[in-house]
């Protein structure tokens, strides 16, 4: 159901799946590394946590999204839980050891470093939905939605409104943002239609333009 793709050379990736319905359907992990599978035990886990999303540190701590239940953070090597954030319900993702993660429920993002066990930083009156994707280049944080694209500076407390929804193909009706990454600085939106077909959109942002027309015609 999900996998992590490693940002390092030699790193293990790691494998999320789901029992047989004799095994109630419980959530399995794998890792493999240099060829061997290994599968994980995590004895900490709830029995009705559903598991939407894994990642992986550099350091090997597993971060499991669940359905509306925030964040969990496991060390694989002992199965137990050693950090949990259940009011970070949306979005996340991991540079290293820093976890960005979203709160769909209380429209808040930070980051936090999980070697140091500490927050870096965290911003309230996120442009949240329902449906967002998160990126990071390590000097800001960005978000995509069908309201448009928005940049906040790490550590900052100002969201800044990069592309209108309402004025690009963010918000038509047919399409919906399925990935969000980075190009030189601008954002690249991966656009799924409910006709099957997938768009990738590079949006590129100038401060000189307003995102808003000038005159109504």
């Amino acid at each position: 159901l999900d996998f992590t793709v490693p940002d390092q050379p030699g790193a293990p990736v790691w494998i999320l799946r789901y029992g047989s319905e004799e095994e109630n359907y419980r959530p399995k992990i794998s890792r493999i590394e240099n060829g061997a599978t290994e599968d994980i035990a995590l004895k900490d886990l709830e029995e009705r946590f559903f598991i939407q999303r894994i990642g992986a540190t550099q350091d090997g701590l597993l971060i499991l999204q669940g359905y509306e239940s925030g964040l969990r953070v496991f060390d694989p090597k002992t199965g137990k839980e050693v950090n949990s954030f259940d009011e970070y319900d949306g979005y996340f993702l991991l540079q290293g050891d820093v976890l960005t993660a979203c709160s769909t429920s209380e429209k808040r993002v930070m980051q936090y470093d999980l070697q140091k066990d500490e927050l870096i930083w965290e911003a309230e009156d996120a442009p949240l939905t329902e449906w967002d994707f998160a990126a990071t280049d390590g000097e800001a944080v960005y978000i995509a939605n069908a309201g448009g694209v928005y940049r906040i500076a790490a550590g900052g407390s100002l969201w800044e409104k990069m592309v209108d929804g309402e004025l690009t193909s963010l918000r038509v009706p047919s399409m919906g943002v399925q990935a969000l990454s980075l190009l030189n600085g601008d954002p690249v939106v991966l656009l799924f239609s409910s006709e099957g077909a997938s768009k990738l959109m590079r949006y590129v942002y100038d401060e000189t333009v307003p995102t808003l027309p000038a005159n109504e015609l």
